[in-house]
Formats: structure tokens, C-alpha cells, sequence
């Protein structure tokens, strides 16, 4: 069998499990191809394989422990069943049968038929005899018995929470108000801000803001757990996208924007989205993760618009994408879902990405700056070999391109 199926970090063989550099393109100890259609096909067939075992082993761990389950609680109604007092059978019945009929007594059962012939009460034979109460049910009395704490359900299945109602994946009218009116409050809390300039301190606009972020995500929180989950989420957008523009009030004067204000504000709203997300409001999770990356975006491009030339223009914005692009791939063990977490991952990606032409511009400049021209590039290249250490089957034409 292939050895491929052990995994880990890094590239490697579908077919023999051989490790591969990156750049590889057939297998130093099978020579296959990596990049073939045979390749591919070994790499979905192990992916496949390995799911399906993972899959198995848990079906069968929990086959396991709701057997022993079923046995503890049958165990227990046995024990249970023994400790209850047989009513007295009606005299007729016992009286019209023959004595000890073929069908058997219930174990325990004596009858005392009231009012039949002395000889019709005999004793029943011995294998009608009741047995002998298991010691650890001898004392227990009718009526009086008490479900043991040592017979518990298994783990495995009062851990199971109870299904959810799958919502419906399609675009319907009210989502597209929903997501319509959002975008609108929005931009009439900027309106707010720019109409507020002269009239209003600084601290003032923001905490006008914060009053209406704070109000919006209560009313949000409140129709989701009414299960209005499509307003839930607007209105949940609507207060994150509020805490970004106080920000923009707390930081604007009569004259100017201070610094970074926009990749600041983009940062806390997307903090008060994952916060919002948190309590299961819909959509707003998504939102804060695409707001994450175009902060990281932001902050390029202002590092750059900052910088006194073109050669340092360039290497700031390569410096900034590279390094904002990991952090933004850093943060998915933040958010909650999967469709999040691949918001930040490919998002981070494509920040990072966006800084391989300047870097590939500033080998021809390398003499005006050459320090901060090589700290970019080299910061561009760590970022692109990181993405050919993750995927290599997208990124390892890049990482060629790159270095070639």
C-alpha cells in the first residue's frame, strides 16, 4: 500500500509517499510525475481513504459506547423488573386452568387463588421456582428503587446536540433588503459624520455612534434569537459597520483624518463583527472576515501613499501586503465557520500576492534603496514560499516564476 496516506507538513509523493521539495516535478524514488493526471487521481484516492478511515474509526468508537450503554441501562431494568411485587392472579382464571399449564409463571410468581380447592394450591414445580435475588438488588423494596448515578448514557451520545434546521441556500427578496438596508444605515451614519463636522467635538460624533452600533446589535441579537435570522444579520452588520465609523469620528478634527484612521477602523469593526458573529448572528462573521483583509489592503496602500519616493513607495507596499497578508492567514483559528476561515486564508493569499509584481519591479531599483528594496523582496518571497508549503499543487508555479 502507498505510504502517501501518512500525511503531514509539506509535499509529497501520492504514490510512494516520498517527500518532495516544492519545485519537484517527478518523484526521486518512483518517478512519477507529480504534476500528471495520474498524480491527482493517487492524491484524491488517499484523500478519500484517509476521510472514509477517520470517519470509520469514529462510527465505530461510538458504536461501542452506546453498546456498553445498552447493556448497563438493560442490566438495570433486569434488576429492576426483580424488585417488583406479582399481584394476585383472579381465582377463576386459576381456578378453570390446569395446574402449572404449559405457558410459565412470571419469575417469582407464587399463585394464592382465592376461594379454590385445597389441592389446586400446590407448589410449582422447581423450575418455576422463584430465583434468589441477586445480591446487590436483595435490599431493594417495591416502589422504593432510585436510578443508579453509576449507569450514565454514553458520552458519545448525550453529547450530541440536537439537530438544527438546515436554512434554505438560495438569494430571496428579503435578504436582498436585508442586505440592501444595511449598506444604506451605513452610509447614513458617514453622512452623519461629514453633515456633524463643525457642529459636534470629535468625541461627541463617536459617541453618538457607539450608542447607535450598541443599539443596532442588541435588536440584531434579539430578532436571531426570534429566529429572524436574515434582520438578525443585517442589523448586525449595520453595528459593526457603526463601530468602524465612530472610529472615523474619534479620530477626524475641523482639518484632517489622523493617520491610519481607515485600516484602524476597519480592524475594530471587523473585531466587533467576530464579536457579533459570537452569538450566532447571521452573515455578520463573513463581513468582519472580508473586512480584515481590506484592512490589511488599507494599510498597504497608505504605508505607500505615505513614502517620499517611487523606489520606497513600492517596497513599503510589498512590506506591508507581505506582512499584513500573514497576519490576516494567521487569524483563522478565530473565526467560527469554515466559509470564514477560508475568507481570511485565500484573502490573506491575495493580499499577499498583490505585492509580487512590485517586488519583481524593485530588482531593476536596487540601487536607490538597496537595503529596504531587498528587505521587501525577500519578505515577498518568504510569503510566497509559505503559500507553496501549504498548497503547493497552486502555488509552486508561482514560487518558480518568483525565483526564476
Amino acid at each position: 500500500m502507498s505510504q502517501g496516506f501518512r500525511g503531514g507538513p509539506g509535499r509529497w509523493c501520492p504514490n510512494c509517499g516520498t517527500r518532495a521539495s516544492p519545485s519537484a516535478v517527478t518523484c526521486v524514488a518512483c518517478g512519477l510525475e507529480l504534476a500528471s493526471r495520474v498524480a491527482r487521481d493517487l492524491e484524491g484516492a488517499n484523500g478519500s481513504i484517509y476521510a472514509l478511515r477517520e470517519r470509520r474509526d469514529a462510527l465505530e468508537a461510538d458504536l461501542a459506547a452506546v453498546s456498553e450503554s445498552l447493556e448497563q441501562w438493560t442490566a438495570y431494568r433486569d434488576r429492576i423488573v426483580e424488585t417488583i411485587a406479582p399481584a394476585p392472579a383472579p381465582a377463576a382464571h386459576v381456578a378453570d386452568a390446569a395446574p402449572w399449564a404449559a405457558v410459565p409463571l412470571p419469575r417469582g410468581f407464587v399463585p394464592e387463588p382465592l376461594g379454590a380447592p385445597a389441592e389446586a394450591c400446590v407448589d410449582p414445580p422447581a423450575e418455576h421456582a422463584a430465583p434468589a435475588a441477586p445480591a446487590a438488588v436483595a435490599e431493594l423494596q417495591p416502589g422504593s428503587w432510585v436510578a443508579p448515578a453509576a449507569a450514565p448514557i454514553a458520552a458519545a451520545v448525550a453529547s450530541q446536540p440536537a439537530p438544527r434546521a438546515r436554512p434554505e441556500r438560495r438569494l430571496s427578496a428579503a435578504a436582498l433588503l436585508g442586505v440592501a438596508g444595511a449598506a444604506l444605515v451605513i452610509i447614513a451614519g458617514i453622512v452623519f459624520v461629514a453633515a456633524s463636522w463643525a457642529t459636534y467635538e470629535s468625541w461627541a460624533r463617536g459617541l453618538i455612534l457607539l450608542v447607535f452600533a450598541a443599539t443596532f446589535a442588541a435588536i440584531a441579537d434579539l430578532a436571531t434569537r426570534r429566529d429572524f435570522a436574515t434582520i438578525g444579520g443585517a442589523l448586525g452588520v449595520v453595528g459593526a459597520g457603526f463601530v468602524g465609523v465612530a472610529v472615523y469620528a474619534f479620530g477626524s478634527t475641523e482639518t484632517r483624518i489622523a493617520p491610519y484612521t481607515t485600516p484602524i477602523a476597519l480592524v475594530v469593526a471587523s473585531a466587533a463583527g467576530l464579536a457579533l458573529a459570537a452569538r450566532r448572528i447571521k452573515a455578520v462573521g463573513g463581513a468582519a472576515a472580508g473586512g480584515t483583509v481590506l484592512a490589511g489592503l488599507a494599510l498597504s496602500i497608505e504605508l505607500a501613499a505615505r513614502a517620499p519616493g517611487g523606489t520606497e513607495n513600492m517596497a513599503r507596499y510589498v512590506i506591508g501586503a507581505s506582512l499584513a497578508g500573514a497576519a490576516v492567514f494567521a487569524s483563522r483559528p478565530l473565526w467560527r465557520t469554515p466559509a470564514q476561515r477560508g475568507i481570511v486564508a485565500w484573502g490573506g493569499v491575495a493580499l499577499a500576492y498583490t505585492g509580487i509584481p512590485f517586488a519583481l519591479g524593485l530588482s531593476s531599483r536596487l540601487t536607490e534603496r538597496p537595503a529596504l528594496a531587498a528587505v521587501a523582496m525577500a519578505l515577498s518571497l518568504a510569503a510566497v514560499a509559505a503559500v507553496a508549503w501549504w498548497r503547493p499543487r497552486w502555488a509552486s508555479g508561482v514560487l518558480t516564476a518568483f525565483v526564476t
